[in-house]
């Protein structure tokens, strides 16, 4: 059992259904509440834990003590009151830890809108290193029971909370040593400029869309565009060409819907029907 911040924590099961509900609601609004509370269970389901798939028993974390230090909690408020943030301290006092606490916080909280970012480190494998055990984090907390995971990649974030995959929550591992410029996470453009958009006000160039414009979902209703972004691409776009004679250029990324579920475009096949939410 690990010791420091998680002492005197219940084990989950005896929380009561009200109190479970109490814990959420503070969790999401509150950082730190999340890091005391929340996170630490966690590290307490590390230990032994067998992984369903392959039957093997993950290792503990680097650090299996959750050390009950003054600076976590102040780093905590830091990150949730500033957009802007920088650490600079030796080994061994939590960075990664605290950062890998700040991105579930940011997952528990994704109930409305998408999200997308980069974990960034010296280079590719220390990142995906990192991206891993924020993963094995997630699958092992209670608090995290019911999220869907959209992806089989050992080291890439794709969560949902909902079963029809709005509000998607993703995180990609990129080493700084090979980092391409152009990447703008949180809210992207993965279609062509040219590319026509369904809004209340009839179609656009998702080009000419911007904040304030309602545009069609697939879950058939008119959302508000709370924020447009770009950015520049260095990869082979994806051409579909449909039944009626409509052509489509996305990146591969881009997810499409089919009657089979969601699908990046790079994987789909000549046969895959597409679901339409297009007038007739």
């Amino acid at each position: 059992m690990t010791v420091g911040i998680d002492e005197g924590l219940p084990e989950f099961d005896s929380l009561g259904k009200l109190e479970v509900i109490d814990w959420v609601r503070r969790g999401r609004n509150d950082f730190p509440f999340f890091i005391s509370h929340i996170f630490p269970y966690s590290w307490r389901c590390w230990q032994g834990h067998k992984d369903v798939e392959s039957g093997k028993r993950w290792l503990s974390p680097p650090e299996n003590v959750w050390v009950p230090a003054p600076h976590i909690m102040r780093w905590a408020r830091e990150l949730q009151s500033s957009r802007l943030t920088a650490r600079l301290c030796a080994r061994k006092h939590l960075k990664s830890t605290t950062f890998y606490a700040h991105v579930m916080w940011k997952l528990f909280k994704c109930q409305e809108n998408d999200f997308e970012g980069l974990y960034l480190s010296y280079k590719d494998e220390m990142a995906e290193y990192h991206t891993t055990l924020q993963k094995r984090s997630i699958k092992v907390n209670p608090f995290f029971a019911d999220i869907n995971d959209l992806t089989s990649a050992g080291t890439l974030l794709n969560y949902s909370w909902y079963d029809d995959e709005r509000a998607t929550f993703r995180i990609t591992p990129a080493g700084i040593l090979g980092f391409k410029r152009g990447r703008h996470p949180r809210v992207v453009w993965c279609l062509v400029p040219e590319t026509k958009v369904r809004t209340r006000d009839g179609y656009k160039k998702i080009d000419e869309v911007k904040i304030g414009d309602e545009v069609f979902t697939h879950n058939r209703r008119y959302r508000e565009v709370t924020e447009v972004m770009s950015r520049d691409i260095d990869e082979e776009l994806i051409k579909l060409t449909l039944e009626n004679g409509t052509v489509v250029r996305l990146t591969g990324n881009h997810r499409v819907l089919t009657k089979d579920g969601w699908k990046r475009a790079d994987e789909l096949v000549e046969d895959d029907d597409l679901v339409s939410f297009y007038p007739t």
